[in-house]
C-alpha cells in the first residue's frame, strides 16, 4: 500500500509539473537505508545535461528501522565535476519541496546524499523524490 501511494503521489506531481511547462525529472527514491551514527547515504548518480534549472528534494517519510518513529533527515546536493561542489545541506521536513539552488545549475553529473539530523544508535529507511531542472 506504501508503494501505491508512493506511486500515485509522483503521478500527480509529475502531472502537476507538467502542466504548467515545467521541464523537469523526478526520481523516485525508494528504501535508501540511511545508517547509524550520522552515515552517509547517496542516491544514484544522475546527468544534468541543460544549464539553469534547480534541483528539489522532497521527504515523502523516513522511519526508525527500530522503533518505526519518524526521523528527521538532512540532505544536500553533490556535483561530480567543478571540483565536487557541495550544495548547503538542508533539512528535509515531510512533504515539503526543499529547493538547492547553490552550485546546482550547471550541466553535470550529480547525486543526493542524505544523513540523520541527530547521532543515533539506529538505521533508518528513507523514501522521496529527486527532482532535476526544477525552475522556480
Amino acid at each position: 500500500m506504501k508503494y501505491l501511494k508512493i506511486t500515485v503521489l509522483a503521478f500527480f506531481v509529475t502531472l502537476v509539473l507538467s502542466s504548467v511547462g515545467v521541464n523537469a525529472t523526478m526520481y523516485t527514491i525508494t528504501e535508501l537505508k540511511i545508517p547509524i551514527n550520522n552515515g552517509l547515504a547517496t542516491s544514484n548518480q544522475v546527468v544534468k545535461y541543460d544549464a539553469g534549472g534547480y534541483h528539489m528534494l522532497n521527504k515523502f517519510d523516513c522511519k526508525d528501522n527500530l522503533s518505526g518513529d519518524p526521523r528527521a533527515i538532512m540532505g544536500y546536493i553533490r556535483a561530480l565535476v567543478g571540483g565536487g561542489n557541495v550544495s548547503v545541506r538542508k533539512e528535509l521536513p515531510k512533504g515539503t519541496n526543499v529547493v538547492f539552488d547553490s552550485y546546482t545549475t550547471d550541466p553535470g553529473t550529480f547525486y543526493t546524499v542524505y544523513y540523520s539530523k541527530k547521532t543515533l544508535p539506529t538505521s533508518a529507511t528513507y523514501w522521496g523524490f529527486w527532482t532535476v531542472d526544477y525552475n522556480k
